[in-house]
């Protein structure tokens, strides 16, 4: 039962356009694969949630809404404390990465 709904987390990703999968943990995996097969764009697997925190900051844009989903043992909850303190989205564009200044 529990690699068959895994399997349907990943068809779904792909299903909707997910721009970014990051699946947590060696349960996922399956999903990941799944995802992949059925031509996701981007998916990372992370053993460690906490290590999925920098996968989400390089990607996000102002505006943008993330899905956070993984069972009560692999304390997602910390991930959406962490992004929540500091999200730190990349900029939009070339323009605005460059204002005031050169980087």
């Amino acid at each position: 039962y529990e690699e068959e709904e895994h399997l349907r987390v990943g068809e779904a990703v792909a299903r909707i356009g997910a721009s970014l999968f990051v699946a947590c943990g060696r349960r996922m995996r399956i999903a990941a694969e799944e995802a992949r097969e059925m031509g996701a764009d981007l998916v990372v697997e992370e053993d460690d949630p906490l290590a999925s925190i920098m996968h989400v900051r390089d990607f996000i844009a102002p505006d943008d809404v993330i899905v956070i989903k993984g069972s009560r043992s692999m304390g997602m909850e910390r991930v959406v404390a962490a992004l929540r303190a500091q999200p730190e989205a990349r900029p939009t564009d070339d323009r605005a990465r460059n204002e005031g200044g050169d980087v």
